[in-house]
């Protein structure tokens, strides 16, 4: 048997110790994170495909077009809860050789889908109404139709409010962008109540109906643009925003051996940020000293910002030209 100095031992307890360390501390809370994810999307899933169902049952049978359109709303919802329980699953995969920054890009491509899907509903639920308006296809909705708006909101509203949690629990735009899905279909729901009741109620009026739809369909199209432009953005590698980078300047000026920051460049990337600030030190101090420093900050941005992916430090001389500089931070 190999003898095995007191260093050896040491350095063997490190390892053991990081290993248990990285796995209760990042692995476990990430499998729990999707885990819950999916969860949330599921239980969305199996609301929005009795809902739907119970929509298209009242609108055809109520004959009600703005309860038909928002029936194709709900329906619209299953597929991004599935692309949510499906994507979860991948976007939190970890760095690899082909992927070195992570997989995060799938989720931002995911709201994105997210967002176009949406667009989608509100084209096909606009083009019907206004062609039925056109060709004077109206028909006078029963009050029965007024259920399938009143369950809708109530239902949605509750399930926006679940979702909405988990997501900013987990700080998901992807579920975000679901939970604001959720609840377009709840907030489009009451344009359609008033409609349905207005063209149920009297007859002369029937034509209301068709504009409840149309309401419906411009709600989606504002949500969507809202939940499309930032991701769009974030593909051209926009930078974090100005509230994160005040913070990441203040959390890198408490790291000791820290004299003044000159530049931070940042990325968004799904939901992370990736950071590479240029941090002044002392111009006499040694290599290692410098890269102690610069380990330091990289340990307390990923810390004490739970958004941040990853910390790339460029160590510069800190001198009297950068005196100047202080100020401008």
């Amino acid at each position: 048997m190999p003898f095995v100095n007191k260093g050896q031992k040491k350095a063997y307890l490190v390892d053991i110790t990081f290993f248990f360390v990285y796995y209760r501390g990042v692995q476990k809370p990430m499998n729990e994170k999707i885990s819950h994810i999916q969860q949330v999307a599921r239980a969305g899933f199996f609301v929005n495909l009795l809902l739907a169902a119970f929509k298209f049952a009242v609108g055809i049978v109520g004959l009600s077009a703005a309860v038909i359109a928002d029936a194709f709303h709900s329906l619209s919802d299953l597929a991004t809860d599935l692309m949510i329980i499906i994507g979860a699953k991948y976007w939190y995969k970890s760095a690899d050789k082909s992927h070195p920054y992570g997989h995060l890009r799938i989720e931002t491509l995911i709201t994105i889908a997210l967002g176009f899907i949406l667009f989608g509903t509100a084209a096909i639920i606009g083009y019907s109404a206004f062609w039925g308006m056109a060709e004077h296809n109206t028909s006078v909705p029963l009050k029965l139709a007024l259920l399938g708006p009143g369950v809708t909101i109530l239902i949605k509203e509750a399930l926006y409010q679940y979702t909405k949690k988990t997501a900013l629990k987990y700080d998901s735009n992807a579920l975000v962008a679901n939970a604001w899905h959720h609840r377009t279909d709840a907030l489009s729901s009451i344009p359609v109540i008033i409609t349905v009741g207005v063209a149920s109620f009297f007859p002369q009026f029937a034509y209301v109906d068709k504009i409840g739809a149309i309401i419906v369909a411009l709600f989606i199209v504002k949500v969507a643009w809202d939940i499309v432009k930032p991701r769009v953005f974030e593909l051209t590698d926009m930078a974090a925003a100005e509230k994160d980078l005040h913070k990441i300047q203040t959390i890198t000026a408490k790291v000791p051996g820290v004299e003044s920051m000159h530049a931070i460049r940042t990325r968004q990337h799904g939901s992370g940020i990736y950071v590479d600030p240029h941090v002044l030190v002392a111009p006499n101090i040694t290599v290692k000293t410098g890269h102690d420093i610069a380990s330091a900050v990289k340990r307390t941005l990923l810390t004490e910002n739970k958004n941040i992916v990853d910390v790339m430090v460029h160590i510069e001389p800190f001198g009297d030209d950068d005196v100047s500089q202080i100020s401008k931070l």
